[in-house]
């Protein structure tokens, strides 16, 4: 392997990187096939995202499940490297390259080596940013957080095209369990994205012909409210 070509390996030694891989198990997996989870063989094993293809994350929280997308440079498992808790359930929603280590080797090599220390800090760092900023944006409408997680996918995973920027994977379910929202709220969000010509929609997959476009809509500062922009109220 060109480690230097993958983001995780870049900040460590090459010796490091060749133990590390040695240690683990190079697997393709195709769309819907599980990562890891309590149901998978070895499902607690830490997973490196290599190639550009899109991992979703389970999440349940009071019985309510959410989905988060994870990209290259990113790894399925992180936290569980300096806690223990459950491996939440991780599918593959494009064609995905992981490399996986054990969980134990993983934590072992962590303690030895500062570097990857801090690679999978900086990988959870990432993670919550992304999360932050693209996930929990409530005060946005819905228009405005889908054109962020656009924004978002062509960013990580999107190629150029004859006709714009494309993004393959996600299906219409995925982005409103990412979001939280209802399937019919992305489907009337959508409709209103290709009347305006900032998305074309094919079989799993999306067409951004003006991306510019798409990041001003989601960047739009939402209209103030009424007890915002009202001036002081006078009295007698």
């Amino acid at each position: 392997m060109a480690f230097a070509d993958y983001p995780f390996f870049r900040s460590l030694s090459t010796e490091l990187c060749q133990e590390i891989y040695l240690s683990s198990r190079v697997r393709q997996y195709n769309r819907g096939e599980q990562i890891r989870g309590m149901t998978v063989r070895n499902g607690n094993a830490v997973h490196i995202l290599l190639n550009s293809g899109i991992a979703a994350e389970e999440l349940v929280h009071h019985e309510a499940t959410t989905l988060r997308f994870r990209y290259q440079g990113h790894c399925l498992g992180d936290a569980e490297v300096f806690t223990d808790s459950k491996p939440p359930l991780a599918l593959a929603v494009t064609t995905t390259v992981t490399m996986a280590v054990p969980l134990s080797v993983m934590r072992s090599l962590v303690r030895k080596h500062n570097t990857l220390m801090r690679a999978v800090s900086t990988s959870m760092a990432e993670r919550l940013r992304s999360n932050d900023r693209v996930y929990m944006m409530f005060a946005r409408n819905p228009e405005q957080r889908l054109c962020e997680l656009f924004v978002e996918l062509i960013d990580k995973t999107g190629y150029p095209t004859r006709d714009g920027h494309k993004v393959d994977g996600p299906s219409q379910n995925d982005l409103a369990q990412a979001l939280m929202v209802s399937r019919a709220t992305v489907e009337n969000t959508l409709r209103g994205l290709r009347a305006r010509q900032l998305i074309r929609t094919e079989y799993r997959a999306f067409v951004f012909p003006d991306v510019a476009a798409l990041k001003k809509v989601a960047s739009a500062v939402p209209p103030a409210t009424a007890s915002t922009t009202a001036g002081p109220r006078m009295t007698d």
